[in-house]
């Protein structure tokens, strides 16, 4: 099928691990749609309450200048206060050649953690020749799990770089 790649993992036996499988389906067969999609195998020793598996579906449509994205992710081991489930949603519109602007969130839910940790930011990128400036501002609420107001942040970035 045009668009389709599939992929496959094993790794063996160690001395103190299982063996473990992924496998993996990449499928780019409408133009700028991107759907993957990703199983493995999670081992951290020879017992089944650190055993388990981890999950990844990411979607992605470029229509124009705008590009969305979604990502989910669950990893899910026998210890249940271990699992955790990451859900993403970025929106970047690209105003000209040299400029685009990124809105972005994530959300990670972690059993057994009174509040999720949540987390957003808007991104501006400017290119010219060999230049790039950037700047974001950033927000964590929960950023640890919990409800102290230590775990909340906000963060502005500057950057700059050259290529010669």
């Amino acid at each position: 099928m045009d668009g389709l790649t599939v992929t496959a993992s094993f790794a063996p036996k160690g001395a103190t691990t299982e063996s473990r499988t992924g496998f993996g389906v990449n499928y780019t067969g409408v133009e700028g749609l991107s759907i993957k999609y990703a199983v493995a195998d999670v081992v951290k020793g020879n017992t089944d309450t650190a055993n388990g598996d981890s999950t990844v579906l990411n979607l992605s449509y470029a229509y124009g200048p705008i590009t969305v994205a979604y990502s989910d992710m669950a990893y899910d081991i026998g210890t249940a206060t271990a699992d955790v489930d990451t859900t993403a949603l970025k929106v970047t519109y690209t105003v000209s050649d040299e400029l685009s602007v990124s809105y972005a969130q994530e959300t990670i839910d972690r059993d057994g953690d009174p509040t999720d940790a949540e987390y957003e930011g808007i991104t501006a990128a400017y290119t010219t020749g060999g230049m790039t400036l950037s700047a974001g501002m950033y927000e964590a609420d929960s950023a640890n799990f919990g409800t102290d107001t230590n775990q909340d942040y906000e963060k502005w970035t500057l950057g700059a770089s050259f290529a010669f």
